[in-house]
């Protein structure tokens, strides 16, 4: 069985099929969306009285999606452990560049927008600029890994980044591939590349496309979302 649905601002396709004789149980295509998971560092604003970084908006993060059974998506994660890290989860930053993880969120007015990242480790939230801002800002309630150059405390250029988490499911960033009938992801960060068994048919159709992806890939039960197009 296969189900499909479009995230908020129709962003992200969240797909999840599960494997041949897995589906009898599953509920029905029109399974309720989860809202976004509550950030887990910092404020939006500051004790200053800083409210630059309060969220625009409270819609579930784009990409986020449930299981057949209305869970997170279960089995091995994409990175092939059960209960691990998904593999390569950075790569090598460039000499003198600056790193930082943290939860992607589009802050501010519809007029003045900003890609922010509100790091795991606490603080205040820090604005994400130049070209790969834009890419992020798909991502938002996403767990992400990035490198670039600090302006200061509260500003950061993005040179490079990658997916880490999404809902506290580990994931796997890479490039979709299609492979003797099937599909393949090639990480990002290593490019290895890993087999898709039996993957959804919305996810065929992003062949090119770089995706996030959590779930079983030895299974084909997967969620995903897009990061960036073909």
């Amino acid at each position: 069985m296969t189900m499909r649905r479009v995230a908020a601002a129709g962003t992200v396709i969240v797909a999840t099929a599960l494997a041949s004789g897995c589906g009898s149980g599953s509920r029905g295509a029109d399974s309720a969306a989860t809202s976004a998971p509550a950030d887990t560092a910092g404020a939006s604003a500051d004790a200053s009285g800083d409210t630059s970084n309060t969220d625009r908006t409270t819609a579930p993060a784009a990409g986020h999606g449930t299981s057949a059974s209305g869970s997170r998506p279960g089995g091995t994660p994409a990175g092939g452990r059960p209960g691990g890290p998904s593999k390569a989860t950075s790569v090598r930053p460039a000499a003198g560049a600056d790193t930082l993880r943290g939860i992607i969120r589009v802050v501010g007015s519809s007029v003045d927008e900003q890609v922010v990242v509100r790091p795991n480790v606490g603080g205040a939230a820090v604005t994400l600029l130049g070209s790969q801002s834009s890419v992020l800002g798909r991502l938002s309630g996403v767990d992400v890994w990035l490198s670039g150059r600090r302006e200061g405390e509260r500003r950061m250029t993005v040179e490079q980044f990658l997916v880490q988490s999404v809902d506290g499911v580990p994931a796997m960033d890479g490039t979709l591939v299609a492979r003797d009938g099937g599909l393949a992801i090639v990480t990002t960060a290593d490019h290895a590349e890993h087999p898709i068994v039996n993957p959804p048919a919305a996810l065929r159709s992003h062949v090119g496309a770089r995706v996030w992806i959590t779930g079983s890939l030895e299974s084909g039960a997967v969620t995903f979302g897009v990061i960036s197009d073909r």
